[in-house]
């Protein structure tokens, strides 16, 4: 009963992003983008578990490192409160009936042109897809998903077992080697 109910959500999530998308369709700026010419990185990942938050905080310091300005924003699959955590998140408390996030923190990093948007979710997360699917960065990078390219640009097919550090390091070699004429 319980996955008929949530087949019939997706159902709706699906109509909706789609028909929000088709109403927007022109609005995004999308240029050619590598690594080395991105100035903002925009990043979105599933903060639910621990070892999840602990990476990014790692990763972020490492883009930093590299001259990147980076955003962060979080999904929490609960319905707290997250204290002493130092990127911007929203949870299940923020999402519609079909996980359509309708807080403004994520309205506003859609929002934002980000040079390159990753998304660092390796299961599939409507939320965050949608977020990414209405993003207004130039090149948006995430993990292939069958039926999720209207999310991302650029779709990396990885091994289940892979990990945010590995995919991280993979997708980042991907984007150096991307458009590299441009120059």
């Amino acid at each position: 009963m319980f996955q008929q109910v949530n087949d019939i959500r997706y159902k709706f999530y699906d109509y909706h992003l789609k028909k929000k998308l088709a109403g927007t369709a022109n609005r995004r700026q999308s240029k050619p983008m590598n690594f080395r010419q991105a100035d903002t990185i925009g990043i979105l990942f599933d903060a639910t578990k621990p070892a999840s938050r602990v990476f990014i905080n790692e990763y972020r310091e490492i883009l930093i490192n590299k001259d990147k300005q980076v955003s962060i924003l979080g999904y929490f699959d609960d319905r707290q409160d997250h204290q002493n955590v130092i990127f911007k998140y929203f949870n299940n408390k923020d999402l519609n009936w079909y996980w359509h996030p309708t807080s403004n923190i994520a309205k506003e990093f859609a929002a934002r042109q980000f040079d390159i948007l990753i998304g660092l979710h390796l299961n599939p997360c409507p939320p965050l897809e949608y977020v990414a699917a209405l993003s207004q960065a130039h090149i948006r990078v995430g993990r292939y998903h069958p039926n999720r390219e209207h999310c991302y640009d650029l779709m990396i097919d990885v091994a289940d077992d892979y990990n945010l550090k590995a995919f991280s390091e993979q997708l980042e070699e991907f984007l150096k080697r991307v458009n590299e004429s441009s120059e």
